[in-house]
């Protein structure tokens, strides 16, 4: 591509930013309950009636937090990436013990979100409400 740039420097910005990303992905909060506020803050995201709308019923809450759910089936080896042993296969392997954790205990919390959120919308809906 004719950065202007030597082999030995494009390797190590790769390896950079393979490193960047693998730390901002946010799978690797030690703290649960900061996972989870940072999950949270994505459900704007993936529910976009939650954020064209000032006003939406129960069921598009509930509707994005489905979409959350099914974000949980994302295998945590496909997240991390390495470039020429760096990050070294020991930290993948650290990072991946992380996320697996996280993504474990986030998928059964949501589950149960989505179970109660399940019998909001059946009580909104024979209610007359949505």
């Amino acid at each position: 591509f004719e950065l202007g740039m030597h082999e030995q420097s494009l390797v190590q910005a790769v390896q950079r930013g393979a490193d960047s990303a693998n730390r901002i992905a946010g799978y690797l909060i030690s703290d649960f309950e900061e996972y989870m506020r940072r999950t949270w803050n994505t459900l704007p995201c993936v529910a976009l009636r939650l954020r064209e709308l000032k006003l939406y019923t129960v069921n598009d809450f509930h509707s994005g937090v489905l979409n959350l759910l099914r974000a949980y089936g994302i295998s945590y080896a496909t997240i991390f990436s390495s470039f020429r042993d760096t990050p070294l296969a020991l930290e993948i392997e650290s990072f991946e013990r992380k996320t697996a954790q996280n993504l474990k205990l986030g998928k059964i919390y949501f589950e149960a979100v989505t179970v109660t959120l399940s019998i909001i919308s059946a009580f909104a809906l024979l209610s007359g409400g949505c």
